[in-house]
């Protein structure tokens, strides 16, 4: 901007002249005046004055090319990129970017005004977007300690943080628990998570917030009687430390309902479904699909990641699903998944974590992004899941 302006002030200085010589149109002539009549003089002046006009004039509009050109250079993307905070002028200082360019094609000018018209629509859109991220971070502190809990080991100093970033007692007892838990399997937390990104995914029966769902105006006697009281862990590496997430609304048992795997049908008091063994299992990440098409998980406008136990899933006991399996049996197609219902836990022998709190768990595998038409125009928010697809990781089922 400065530079602009001192280029404005050298035209001034080309047409009014430099300080303490004047202008240079009568006391620097193109040709001497030998005319011999006063009409002849005059008559060489004008040609003179017309001459010295249309070298001011190709020197104005050379100066003024440069000018545009250094504000085109200057003012480019925006409207089309996401600039940062603080590569983003004040209103006016756009609004003046306009008057250095007074040699602007109408074709440019209208490109101009229409970058301005979508870089301040997408101003007002993230200033949105930064109310819906407080809110969300309120509700989430909310329900910090009560249905999700988490921690931050420093893998330098050992020393384990809770959710505010305080030193906790209790996050090195949950972290020694966990370490047993897997030498119980003969392994060591340090071996399992080498390498940032590295997960495991920790269930636990019964040790839950006892959250429930279940029922609905069409079978009012289901009401609260699949219960989400366990507790499903995932442990991250996340380059120097490890992140640690509890989650106290899941469940590791199939629904108390029968169901036609939409929807909730009726309630006996009998189980129907497969009860996965404990056990150690393989999982990989992936994008659930319906018809075709990638899902959406319920109500938060995300793609719908999910991981699938790859391993023989076999169950406690006969699977009554399938009681021609054997005793024990063994089910197919067990994931960890979200409860997207508050109808029924929406687990057929699945492994699953109340919607509203998983969404915090797939973060953990995902990178925001701005969804722009073809204008620029910011139009919507999602997560990018592209580079998780396909990430291997183990379950570790305590207790059933």
């Amino acid at each position: 901007m400065y530079q602009a302006c001192k280029n404005v002030d050298n035209l001034f200085s080309l047409i009014v002249g430099e300080e303490g010589h004047g202008s240079n149109l009568f006391t620097h002539p193109a040709q001497p005046y030998g005319s011999e009549t006063p009409e002849q003089q005059a008559q060489a002046m004008m040609e003179n004055t017309e001459a010295i006009e249309n070298e001011q004039r190709k020197k104005l509009e050379k100066e003024l090319n440069n000018i545009w050109a250094e504000n085109s250079k200057a003012y480019a993307g925006y409207g089309t990129t996401s600039p940062t905070k603080e590569e983003i002028a004040e209103d006016e200082w756009m609004k003046n970017a306009s008057m250095y360019a007074p040699t602007m094609s109408e074709v440019d000018r209208r490109q101009f005004e229409d970058s301005y018209e979508v870089w301040q629509w997408n101003e007002g859109v993230e200033r949105q977007l930064d109310l819906q991220i407080q809110e969300e971070y309120a509700e989430r502190m909310r329900n910090e300690g009560k249905y999700i809990v988490t921690y931050s080991v420093d893998l330098a100093t050992n020393k384990v943080y809770d959710g505010e970033g305080k030193v906790s007692q209790d996050g090195e007892n949950q972290l020694a628990h966990y370490k047993l838990m897997l030498e119980s399997y003969g392994d060591k937390l340090e071996n399992v998570l080498k390498n940032s990104g590295d997960y495991i995914i920790i269930g636990e029966e019964g040790l839950g917030s006892n959250f429930t769902v279940g029922g609905n105006e069409r079978t009012p006697g289901n009401m609260n009687k699949d219960p989400l009281n366990d507790r499903i862990t995932i442990l991250m590496r996340d380059g120097d430390r490890i992140i640690i997430k509890e989650f106290n609304r899941a469940s590791v048992d199939s629904t108390n309902y029968i169901t036609n795997h939409k929807n909730a049908i009726g309630y006996d008091g009998r189980k129907h479904y497969a009860t996965l063994k404990p056990g150690k299992y393989r999982l990989e990440t992936f994008i659930r699909m319906r018809d075709g098409k990638e899902r959406m998980l319920q109500d938060t406008g995300m793609k719908y990641l999910a991981f699938r136990i790859t391993d023989h899933t076999p169950t406690v006991g006969v699977n009554p699903a399938h009681p021609e399996r054997g005793n024990p049996g063994y089910a197919e197609g067990i994931l960890i998944h979200a409860n997207d219902t508050t109808s029924w836990n929406t687990s057929e022998g699945c492994q699953v974590i109340y919607y509203k709190d998983y969404t915090e768990m797939i973060k953990m595998f995902g990178t925001p992004v701005l969804i722009k038409n073809q204008q620029g125009k910011i139009i919507g928010t999602d997560w990018d899941f592209s580079k998780s697809i396909g990430r291997k990781g183990y379950y570790y089922l305590i207790s059933q």
